[in-house]
């Protein structure tokens, strides 16, 4: 009786260790994956803020056309909201706000690498 005890529990540890590899496995597997997915992130949002800076840009551009301003002239919100997709100001994927600037100045946002210099 006794081998056959030692057997039972001889399995019993090997299914506790075969099923603690997989956790581990699975676990690696996941984290990796959630790695990647943040990394990825960061490049899709600054380009996404890009293509913002760029509509804002075209539509600054437009306005400055129209009103004849002048390198150094002011280009207001509203002129330039009324020439953008849907009429509505963008926001920017990473949290950061857009500032029109100067004529001659291309549109800003605040994080960091955002921009289409």
């Amino acid at each position: 009786m006794k081998l056959v005890g030692a057997a039972y529990c001889m399995r019993r540890v090997f299914r506790i260790l075969l099923i603690l590899g997989v956790l581990g496995v699975l676990l690696i597997i996941v984290s990796s994956v959630l790695v990647c997915g943040v990394g990825a992130k960061k490049p899709a949002q600054r380009n996404a803020c890009i293509n913002n800076l760029r509509q804002i840009d075209g539509a600054k551009e437009d306005v400055a056309l129209t009103q004849k301003l002048k390198p150094g002239d002011v280009v207001l919100v509203d002129d330039v909201i009324v020439l953008l997709k849907g009429k509505q100001w963008p926001v920017c994927p990473a949290g950061g706000t857009y500032a029109v600037g100067l004529v001659d100045q291309p549109p800003r946002c605040t994080v960091a690498g955002h921009s289409l210099n």
